[in-house]
């Protein structure tokens, strides 16, 4: 699967309930914790990828960093229209 955001743990554990094998995201979650708190849980990436590991479905969760600068621009501007009015 691949997903534009890091999935919260909730989520990432519903895509391994699911059956899937690995998350793919490109834009981490952390630079919007402090400014979008309700749209993530605070676990930090590497804190997921543990717990990910530990599922009764082991689950990949993997950053595609090589096409983070390019999503991250349009990702911010749907945020400000989405969430800052």
């Amino acid at each position: 699967m691949i997903s534009v955001v890091e999935p919260c743990t909730m989520c990432l554990s519903a895509c391994s309930q699911a059956g899937y094998t690995s998350v793919n995201f490109i834009i981490p979650a952390k630079p919007y914790i402090t400014r979008f708190p309700y749209v993530t849980d605070g676990i930090s990436l590497q804190k997921k990828q543990e717990l990910a590991q530990n599922f009764s479905e082991k689950i990949d969760l993997i950053h595609l960093k090589q096409y983070e600068a390019k999503f991250k621009k349009i990702f911010d501007d749907a945020m400000k229209d989405l969430f800052i009015k």
